[in-house]
């Protein structure tokens, strides 16, 4: 995430690409490989119950779990649709087994919060991967952004640093009271603007800001 307002600002980084879309793909790729080994590490668990023997059938899984992460990464077309599967699947399961093992108490609590994490992540990147924006981005077809004679004079393209939606924001003119028009989170991070706060005084000032939707 960029400093200015805790969002993802292109540009913040020299050297290297920060377009949101960019960015989204990177953290989905991580989001994805914790997802991937939760999933393999439940199903190992299920097949060690039933028989000992049964869980060296989790080699097969592990392999095509491998292949379809490395596809992702490397924006394979095929791969897009697995993956959104995949997020479909380990957010209702992960959410399944964070009930199951919080309400069960006892050593079980830690691994339901990180299975209710996980779910919850898994469906922001399942909301991600779903977006018209990034399957033209992924597939290559061109993204209906904005190009920097579109946007007006203190304009810069950013994204929500909670849903990831694309916006065109003014930064010196964001405020902690601004929320994103498409998910009505914060656009401004508590941390940043306690931050700012400190270095500006009064960080009161109104948000000037749009989505661009697909044309």
């Amino acid at each position: 995430m960029g400093d200015k307002g805790g969002m993802v600002l292109a540009g913040s980084v020299p050297g290297r690409s920060n377009h949101p879309l960019e960015n989204a793909h990177r953290q989905t790729i991580v989001v994805l490989a914790g997802a991937l080994v939760m999933l393999l590490f439940l199903t190992w668990s299920i097949l060690s119950f039933i028989d000992p023997v049964a869980s060296y059938l989790t080699i097969l899984p592990s392999a095509i779990a491998a292949f379809l992460w490395g596809s992702f990464r490397r924006k394979r077309p095929f791969a897009l649709p697995f993956v959104i599967a995949t997020f479909t699947i380990a957010s209702l399961l992960f959410l399944l087994f964070s009930v199951l093992t919080i309400t069960s108490g006892g050593t079980g609590l830690i691994l339901g919060v990180l299975m209710l994490f996980m779910a919850w992540s898994s469906f922001k990147r399942l909301l991600l991967l779903k977006h018209p924006l990034f399957r033209a981005w992924y597939s290559g077809q061109g993204m209906n952004l904005p190009n920097q004679s579109q946007l007006k004079e203190g304009e810069m393209i950013a994204s929500c640093p909670h849903c990831e939606s694309t916006l065109a924001i003014i930064p010196m003119l964001l405020t902690p009271d601004d929320n994103c028009p498409h998910c009505m989170r914060p656009l401004v991070l508590s941390e940043t603007a306690e931050r700012m706060a400190g270095l500006n005084g009064d960080f009161t000032s109104p948000l000037s800001s749009k989505k661009y939707e697909e044309e």
